[in-house]
């Protein structure tokens, strides 16, 4: 078993389930003095070598064959990237629109800067400032603007919008 942590599995820009890669790893690897078949010679551990590959992004299907690669790490990687093929895709998000976050009320305010503080007036005794801030009135509008919520389908069934 080993005492290494594991990688947690992503999918490639291709759909490949690979172990995350450690960029510091991977590019030691491809611009440092050995490559992989320099590395394998070396007698390092199995435990070593198989914390190796999933440091530089390899496949979880490249790593069944490999002997140095454990058993409970291969099928608990390759659950993990069976759950991320078979996971569904996420709702769409919103192109340019709330998608059903809340509004501000008639009496929401927001913090504006409206001057400086000199911190000698504030008796702190050393020069400088601070901003001097103001609660301003929310008026922008409270209903929905978007227009395209009638055909985005992130408005679906959102308050503000005039999706159906």
């Amino acid at each position: 078993m080993s005492h290494h942590p594991r990688q947690p599995v992503v999918l490639d820009a291709v759909g490949t389930a690979r172990f995350k890669e450690n960029s510091i790893v991977r590019h030691l690897l491809e611009h440092g003095s050995m490559d992989m078949n320099q590395i394998a010679a070396f007698g390092f551990s199995d435990e070593d070598r198989e914390q190796f590959v999933q440091l530089i992004g390899y496949s979880i299907g490249g790593t069944v064959n490999m002997d140095y690669v454990s058993t409970d790490l291969w099928n608990a990687a390759q659950a993990e990237a069976e759950a991320l093929l078979n996971k569904p895709a996420p709702a769409p998000r919103p192109l340019n629109g709330c998608h059903n976050k809340p509004r501000p009320t008639a009496e929401s305010t927001y913090p504006a800067q409206d001057g400086w503080y000199d911190l000698r007036e504030l008796r702190f005794g050393r020069p400088g400032r601070v901003a001097r801030t103001v609660a301003i009135k929310h008026t922008m509008s409270t209903t929905c603007q978007y227009d395209k919520s009638a055909t985005d389908v992130g408005c679906r069934g959102c308050q503000h919008g005039s999706a159906p």
